[in-house]
């Protein structure tokens, strides 16, 4: 039986190169028969290195990305992008959330979808997709992959109508939908004392299915110009999500008969400002800043402490993120050297989740955390579509939680990864 399980496990892992392999063929074939043009588009990348928490340091371990997104045009109006993108992540991000203060987790990202593109005419664009995006994650060494708590499959699809007022300045509209659910969730596993956020975990969480999540989206973005060089970006997203399965927990514990919603809106803008310094050296400047607002219907019941807090999820975060992007052509002007810098700001405040002290008693002040982070790229060519990568991340948390025994709200981490990349 084991036997039987490893190798499904293996079809599963190939899966993704299988699928691969046989759109190539089949749009070779396509190419051959009808003329259709085919434009590919590979990206690879493979890293290693390791992440630092707190003065303490997890081995050295790899990262890995691969996409592939070959584009068929049909003809003036119609084209086609399949697409598969595969990750596996086994060196800790700064602002990874999930697992704060652990060293050790690795995730395998596995996605295929599909987009098809409609042109009207020369202004206005319509498209549709459909995906389905398969997360693994393994917490512990000896955590089998397809066995993880919150491994997650999420099916959904969308689409999206393009106005092009002027190339290539666009207003764009999109609704989405999925379906995220979490297959080895249970409520015998889910008697843990950690919650898929790394938190301690809460009575409105145990029970199967409970995470399972129906989701809507509406999303808004466009750029324009901003005199004669800089461009404006913009966003503005609403996500609706209905939890099926998970009951509200009312001011004695229990549960009632009204299911759990979340509502978020997210908003975010940045300018961006290329910039020519002599012959061979150019850059762009750009300024982002967003803030996000949930609002949840589910409240949190300790019973250890026998304190009932309502509207337990709500939340307000703003961001900041200044970057400066570099490209120095060198001797080789057809692959100039990259290096990136950015900065990034964080603060979060829950409109009523109370903070605790080292014991765990519960104070007057709401949670807040203020989180930093730098980060530093670097991109060698050393051959066509083929180069050199390096990252360095480090990052800072503070918060007024000082109850700390599950998750850490107040640390210091760092990474660092290197490698190579390819494109095509």
């Amino acid at each position: 039986m084991k036997k039987i399980k490893n190798s499904k496990l293996k079809i599963i892992n190939s899966l993704g190169l299988g699928l691969i392999l046989v759109v190539n063929f089949a749009f070779c074939t396509l190419n051959f028969a009808f003329s259709v043009g085919v434009s590919p588009l590979y990206n690879a990348q493979v890293l290693g290195g390791q992440y630092f928490f707190h003065g303490d340091k997890a081995n050295l371990s790899g990262n890995a990305s691969f996409l592939a997104a070959p584009a068929l045009k049909f003809n003036e109006e119609w084209s086609l992008i399949p697409n598969y993108y595969g990750s596996f992540q086994g060196t800790k991000q700064v602002l990874d959330l999930v697992g704060a203060g652990t060293l050790f987790q690795q995730v395998q990202n596995h996605r295929l979808g599909i987009k098809a593109i409609y042109d009207f005419d020369d202004f206005w664009r319509f498209k549709s997709s459909l995906g389905y995006k398969i997360e693994l994650a393994k917490e512990t060494r000896d955590e089998a992959w397809g066995k993880g708590l919150f491994d997650y499959h999420k099916p959904g699809g969308g689409v999206e109508v393009e106005y092009v007022y002027e190339e290539p300045f666009s207003v764009r509209l999109g609704l989405d939908s999925y379906y995220i659910f979490f297959p080895n969730y249970s409520s015998l596993e889910s008697q843990r004392a950690l919650d898929f956020n790394g938190e301690p975990l809460a009575r409105e969480l145990v029970g199967s299915h409970v995470i399972n999540t129906w989701g809507n989206m509406a999303t808004l973005s466009g750029s324009c110009p901003l005199g004669e060089r800089a461009v404006v970006e913009g966003q503005y997203l609403f996500n609706y999500q209905k939890y099926p399965s998970q009951h509200l927990v009312d001011a004695s514990g229990a549960f009632t008969s009204t299911l759990r919603n979340d509502k978020t809106h997210s908003g975010q803008a940045a300018v961006r400002l290329p910039q020519k310094w002599g012959a061979s050296l150019r850059g762009i400047l750009s300024f982002g800043v967003g803030a996000t607002l949930v609002q949840s219907n589910q409240n949190n019941y300790d019973a250890r402490n026998t304190l009932f807090i309502a509207k337990y999820y709500n939340y307000q975060e703003f961001k900041t993120e200044p970057a400066l992007d570099l490209s120095w052509e060198g001797p080789q002007k057809d692959r100039p050297v990259g290096l990136k810098l950015g900065l990034a700001g964080y603060y979060r405040r829950y409109s009523d989740r109370l903070s605790q002290d080292s014991t765990g008693i519960y104070l007057a002040e709401k949670i807040h955390q203020l989180t930093g982070a730098i980060n530093l790229s670097l991109h060698y060519p050393l051959a066509p579509n083929f180069g050199l990568l390096f990252h360095v991340q480090y990052g800072n948390a503070s918060s007024n939680m000082k109850f700390e025994q599950f998750y850490k709200y107040n640390y210091t981490a760092a990474s660092y990864l290197f490698g190579f990349k390819y494109e095509y």
